[in-house]
């Protein structure tokens, strides 16, 4: 039989190994070949034992390694992490400190080196938006639009998408912005600089004066002194008031230190000044029942507070005048009475009665509401804007209703009205010469009639209205006067005169005026005048420069031509009874007014005995009579708001023999050439009117 037994070396899968020094053998020795011990039965059983701690060691080595290994990377990213946030904490620390020294450095004025921390902040940081924005307000406020493009442009390349849209909002703003040029540096100390809200009620009903009077000159406040500055940033004769208030169309002058009167021969404290910008003694001045314009309100159709007046004795003017622009108006459940009373027995006013009624206002235009009663309060039309107040904040709406600017500002004007028992009021400025003040978290901006911004925010600390493109400023705590200088804009003012022209005749801006004219001077043909008592009319009225037939060398009727004096494409319109004299060349005008090309303005008034003369320099001259002891001879130019300027004046006084000329502005003595000189700056105009008769009605 044969036997199969396998050879030891040829079976695979076990080892065999020296229980005492490890070496592998084969299986069936019984002694090791190396350190010759002896081969136990066991040996052979734990092989495969001994086999799988091995290993179980080599992979418990391996796990080790890889522990510490990942031990190790884990403290190098956490190094890395720590030495990252370090830097990140280091940079952040650098960037807010330059930051605050930049804010610092600002209060200081020192300019430059806030921009070089600005600067600093976006290079250590290019995509945080907050150094963009204070190194914008840092070249806007210095006058470096360019430079304010130029980081608003860099922000837009690295600031965040979300981000990127205010930056770009603000690029899109400044694309109308308005150069403009310093009249007056800013250099005048003073607490404010303001205007008043007008009070001429025989020229305007009350709907129609929410706004500020238009006059070139302001109010300044120095501590308690009050008085009136220029554009050119001169006090009006370095006058200082206790009080400085409206009567009429004219500031009242309450002065600290009286003025002697030539007219009442005695020191008084109490002037205005008329619109010659001459102080007069607020003594008399009195306007005419006949004339008060009254307020607008609503019940199921307009009326005016005039309707029920007890005192009315003719038509009041109001219905003869055509509103001609969009006016507030308030709503009312009844009529108003000038007999309401309340519990002591004091008549109840039209103003007290509207605000009692609690209704908010609405805008008439048209014969017709152009809005609802939505809003709390609401300004006058100027250059087509009112001032509307919705949700506590204000904005402006055009003469149809349409947001123009949206209602998101605050007041801009706490001075609105200081005459008689009503004093500081909340209110906005109107948009006069086209342009608007506006401000929103006590920073200033403005915009034009069309919602563009002109003046960026922040650029001055604060703006007031603008007059002959001209307006205060205040920057760094001191007020100064800027021009704005844009030509576009200037255009675009021609073109709307232009467009003025052409929607509405001369004859049609004068219409009012002449009809009312019409209305009181008149006759019938046998001359039997229906002229009224001019004598105690009062300096506000704007028909008191009128007279009637006087002698037979006089028409008993009244007159009215159309000229434009002063080249400006604007007719002023002359009334006067004169014109049956022979003397045709120069009529005693009595009243002379102008326009704006959209509405007329009071201008001239001549008196009994004088003449006027149109000057070839768009002057006005205005003399007395020749035969006088004592005679007189101003020069005036004017603007087309009603502004009137006395530029020469001089007087004389003796007989035909011995003349004794005298400045009046100067005051000082002049010769015989020397008033030849003065006369020759105003040379006569040729002119030749064309006069037409008034008829009643």
């Amino acid at each position: 039989m044969e036997l199969i037994y396998p050879l030891p070396f040829l079976e695979r899968g076990k080892k065999v190994f020296c229980n005492k020094c490890g070496q592998e053998i084969r299986e069936g020795m019984k002694f090791c070949p190396i350190c010759g011990a002896e081969i136990s039965k066991t040996t052979e059983k734990n092989t495969v034992e001994s086999s799988r701690a091995t290993v179980k060691q080599k992979k418990s080595r391996k796990r080790k390694v890889g522990i510490v290994v990942f031990i190790g990377l884990v403290l190098i990213v956490a190094g890395l992490i720590a030495a990252f946030l370090i830097l990140k904490q280091r940079k952040e620390k650098m960037f807010d400190s330059n930051l605050a020294a930049g804010d610092k450095y600002l209060e200081k004025l020192d300019y430059e080196k806030a921009e070089d921390s600005f600067l600093q902040a976006i290079k250590i940081d290019p995509k945080a938006k907050e150094p963009y924005i204070k190194l914008t307000e840092l070249y806007i406020a210095n006058d470096e639009i360019g430079k304010a493009q130029d980081i608003v442009e860099q922000a837009i390349k690295n600031v965040s998408e979300e981000e990127k849209k205010e930056f770009k909002e603000k690029k899109k703003e400044w694309e109308n912005l308005e150069d403009y040029k310093w009249v007056v540096n800013p250099e005048i100390e003073a607490d404010d600089i303001y205007y008043l809200k007008g009070n001429d009620f025989f020229a305007h009903s009350k709907n129609e004066m929410q706004k500020q009077m238009s006059k070139r000159y302001a109010v300044i406040k120095q501590g308690n002194n009050y008085g009136l500055i220029d554009m050119e940033g001169n006090w009006y004769e370095d006058l200082k008031c206790n009080e400085v208030s409206t009567i009429l169309d004219f500031y009242q002058l309450k002065l600290q230190e009286p003025i002697y009167s030539e007219e009442y021969l005695t020191p008084m404290y109490d002037y205005y000044m008329d619109n010659s910008e001459q102080l007069v003694p607020a003594v008399a001045v009195f306007g005419d029942n006949y004339g008060e314009q009254g307020t607008y309100y609503y019940v199921d159709e307009l009326y005016n507070s005039t309707d029920t007046d007890l005192f009315s004795m003719e038509p009041r003017s109001w219905e003869l005048n055509k509103l001609t622009s969009a006016i507030p108006i308030r709503k009312t459940s009844a009529q108003y009475s000038s007999s309401y009373q309340d519990q002591n027995g004091k008549f109840i006013s039209i103003d007290r009665w509207l605000d009692n009624n609690g209704s908010q206002y609405a805008i008439w235009k048209d014969d017709t509401l152009v809005t609802d009663f939505i809003y709390e309060e609401c300004g006058s039309e100027e250059s087509g804007l009112l001032a509307v107040k919705k949700g506590g904040k204000w904005g402006y709406v055009d003469e149809t209703g349409k947001e123009v600017i949206k209602t998101e500002y605050d007041a801009s004007w706490d001075q609105y009205y200081i005459s008689g028992d009503e004093n500081r009021k909340e209110y906005c400025y109107a948009a006069s010469g086209g342009y608007i003040p506006l401000v929103k978290d006590g920073v200033w901006e403005m915009r034009n009639k069309d919602g563009n911004l002109v003046i960026a925010q922040g650029a001055f600390e604060a703006i007031r209205p603008v007059y002959e493109g001209k307006c205060w400023v205040k920057r760094n705590g001191k007020w100064g006067v800027i021009e704005l200088t844009n030509e576009e804009e200037k255009i675009t003012d021609e073109n709307e005169e232009e467009k003025h022209e052409s929607v509405l005749s001369e004859e049609q801006i004068y219409a009012d005026v002449i009809n009312t004219y019409g209305k009181y001077f008149y006759s019938d043909g046998n001359e039997n005048t229906g002229n009224i008592d001019l004598s105690n009319r009062g300096i506000a009225n704007p028909y008191h420069g009128l007279y009637p037939a006087r002698t037979e060398n006089y028409s008993p009727y009244i007159y009215y031509a159309l000229y434009d004096i002063n080249g400006d494409g604007h007719k002023e319109c002359f009334f006067t009874s004169d014109v049956g004299t022979e003397q045709m060349d120069y009529p005693g005008y009595y009243d002379i007014w102008t326009n704006d090309g959209n509405s007329a303005h009071f201008l001239f008034q001549g008196a009994y005995r004088t003449h006027q003369i149109v000057c070839a320099d768009g002057c006005i001259r205005d003399y007395g009579s020749s035969g006088a002891w004592a005679n007189q001879v101003d020069f005036y130019s004017f603007d087309d708001q009603g502004v009137t300027t006395l530029v020469d004046s001089y007087s004389s006084e003796g007989n035909a023999q011995e003349m004794n000329y005298r400045d009046e502005i100067s005051g000082s003595s002049i010769t015989e050439e020397e008033k030849e000189n003065i006369e020759s700056k105003h040379p006569r105009a040729d002119v030749q009117f064309d006069w037409i008769k008034i008829e009643e009605g």
